[in-house]
């Protein structure tokens, strides 16, 4: 496993979360406006975002989707706090989801957690859950890539 920097490479300050928020809002405000990054760094993110009504199935169960897009984020953020903003190129390779038990509530949480930092290549592993951070209702890995220019 390689341990990420503590600074984003090639950049003198570190990423905030209010920098992600930011970078975003000017760039993809309709992203913006459903994801919120809470915390970066060291390899890691964390997001949160409310649920809409339309991502709640029956049994008032959060959809797998919405679910999927709050892991997918959090591994973004987590990939732009270990390379800044040069990584907002950066697309998901692959990512596979486990859902472990139904998730219940109105707001969403993720935390993404970098395995592995290459030159092109990043693989994290994410947790999703809805009120208690040590029972996730899903669990995810997948890899991110830095295309070619």
């Amino acid at each position: 496993m390689t341990t990420p920097p503590s600074l984003p490479l090639g950049l003198d300050e570190p990423v905030t979360p209010a920098s992600i928020i930011e970078f975003i809002s000017s760039t993809w405000p309709t992203f913006a406006n459903s994801m919120t990054c809470r915390a970066v760094g060291e390899g890691s993110a964390e997001v949160s975002r409310l649920v809409e009504p339309h991502e709640i199935r029956p049994g008032r169960v959060i959809s797998g989707p919405a679910q999927f897009a709050i892991a997918d984020a959090a591994m973004w953020f987590a990939v732009i706090g270990v390379v800044g903003f040069s990584a907002v190129p950066a697309v998901t390779s692959e990512l596979s989801i486990r859902f472990l038990r139904p998730g219940l509530g109105d707001e969403l949480h993720s935390t993404a957690r970098l395995d592995s930092v290459g030159a092109k290549t990043f693989v994290g592993s994410i947790n999703v859950w809805t009120t208690d951070k040590s029972r996730p209702i899903a669990v995810a890995q997948g890899t991110y890539v830095l295309p070619a220019t």
